[in-house]
């Protein structure tokens, strides 16, 4: 696996740093979990993320938790980094080589429990995916890949009109990305400088309104009715007529 293919396939955790009781990183302790953890189906970690007590170490110490971290790790499961840090030269300093990443493929990752509605007329294809490493920052963008199931998109979309989008927590709103879409391998990607919640939405869906004819509803129901009406009119005239004739033939034979 290389850093220009990545791919986040399957499930990530966060995982904890361990302290022993002078308050230091307890290296042998996170092996300890770590092996464990690695007897489990998990595709990767998430070292010194949110709950790793990231913001209370110092630089080596930061260096020296992923160290022992990727030494316990497999080769085969992928190690997240959390190099965020409050100054942009100290997190790229904490970055391998100083070379981003250059993609990152997603298929299925945590879903979030409440995905965020769509705009109005709008859909979301598919799953959230919230990729909410706290801080992490791209410098240039990353390229972000999302599939989707063809069978989910709604009835009068566009396929080729899929995007990408991301959740604003501080507007709200969703933030579409000028994306690619791909109809052969059902993928899109779009250039991401962060990470957050993420989701494939459609355009508003315009529904054409068809005016109310009552003519085209009400015209057949008048039009029988007055049919009905005209022949019940003439059976009513018809049986008048009959009855003057019967009673003017009586009073003839009478006189």
């Amino acid at each position: 696996m290389t850093k220009a293919d990545v791919s986040l396939r399957g499930v990530f955790t966060p995982i904890v740093t361990p302290f022993d009781e002078h308050g230091q990183v307890d290296h042998r302790k996170l092996e300890f979990n770590l092996e464990k953890w690695n007897q489990t189906g998990l595709s990767g970690y998430i070292v010194l993320g949110s709950n790793g007590e990231n913001v209370y170490l110092n630089e080596r110490e930061k260096v020296n938790v992923l160290t022992t971290a990727r030494r316990a790790i497999p080769s085969e499961k992928l190690m997240i980094a959390g190099t965020a840090c409050e100054s942009t030269i100290n997190t790229i300093a904490l970055t391998e080589d100083g070379k981003p990443l250059q993609s990152i493929e997603v298929d299925v990752v945590a879903v979030s429990e409440e995905i965020p509605p769509p705009p109005p007329g709008a859909y979301v294809i598919g799953y959230a995916y919230d990729l909410g490493l706290a801080g992490a920052t791209f410098n240039p963008p990353i390229t972000l890949t999302l599939h989707y199931d063809p069978e989910l998109i709604p009835e009068g979309v566009v396929e080729a009109d899929l995007f990408i989008a991301y959740y604003d927590v501080a507007t709200g709103q969703w933030v579409s990305l000028p994306s690619t879409v791909d109809t052969e391998n059902n993928t899109i990607t779009a250039e991401v400088s962060h990470l957050t919640i993420f989701a494939i939405l459609t355009p508003p869906v315009v529904v054409e309104v068809v005016p109310f004819n009552m003519w085209l509803v009400f015209g057949p129901i008048l039009g029988v009715l007055a049919v009905a009406g005209l022949a019940f009119y003439f059976l009513i005239r018809r049986g008048l007529i009959t009855r003057r004739r019967t009673t003017m033939a009586r009073y003839n034979r009478r006189t």
